[in-house]
């Protein structure tokens, strides 16, 4: 069911993001002219996303006159455009996945956004043999290390898709900050004597589990969802 919108998703993420870094390194230059006309005004303090903040700096940029000005005033022009733009296409993303995938949504800390990313990169789900293999896909399924003093210690994946990989980063994240399954499985690794990283990469590494879950059958139960977190497989007890 999700398959037919991956792709419609995946165009509307990636205009976005360009989108998004169009206006951010705009905003460093308006920021940069603003602080060259007066090097009182504190630059952090200037969010030109925000309307208020647009009419701040310009209010500021009044009284000056001169190109580095007149370039200023035409790229916070620019930088409410931008915004525009950006909000039309996350109304769109949220049009698409709100009724496609409600079960991903459902997930503690994957908003929509965050789920259109997830389903324009795994795209078509059922060429995963596996969860397993969806977590390959997805740099997050732990790697072995076989060596004298290394025997049975885990590394970090350095291969994988790191698009779906810093969606699944933002879940975790999410959940270790704010509460949820996530946290609770977080502590009980660290208290297992896992370091920080490691405990984090365990994390995203049940979070694929529940995503692919999510992907494969979107209307699903929450309480089907809750035993992704219980136990842990005996073939792999990193995972």
């Amino acid at each position: 069911m999700l398959d037919k919108y991956s792709r419609e998703l995946k165009l509307l993420v990636n205009r976005r993001d360009d989108l998004v870094v169009f206006r951010t390194a705009t905003t460093q230059r308006a920021l940069m002219r603003i602080h060259e006309l007066d090097p009182t005004e504190p630059m952090g303090k200037l969010l030109l996303r925000q309307p208020s903040h647009q009419s701040r700096a310009r209010a500021l940029l009044e009284p000056h006159v001169g190109l580095v000005a007149d370039l200023a005033r035409e790229e916070i022009n620019e930088i409410a455009a931008l915004t525009v733009q950006i909000d039309t296409v996350e109304r769109r993303i949220r049009r698409v996945v709100s009724p496609t995938s409600p079960r991903l949504l459902a997930i503690n800390g994957c908003g929509p956004l965050t789920a259109a990313k997830i389903l324009g990169e795994a795209a078509n789900v059922d060429r995963f043999r596996s969860e397993a293999h969806f977590a390959r896909y997805a740099g997050v399924a732990p790697i072995p290390e076989w060596s004298g003093e290394s025997q049975g210690r885990m590394r970090r994946a350095t291969s994988g898709n790191r698009q779906l990989n810093r969606a699944l980063h933002t879940i975790a994240m999410s959940q270790i900050r704010k509460g949820g399954l996530g946290e609770d499985y977080y502590r009980r690794r660290v208290a297992e004597g896992n370091r920080h990283a490691q405990a984090i990469r365990c994390v995203k590494r049940r979070i694929s589990r529940h995503v692919y879950n999510c992907l494969i059958a979107p209307m699903l139960s929450s309480e089907t969802d809750a035993k992704v977190w219980r136990g842990r497989t005996a073939s792999n007890p990193s995972q």
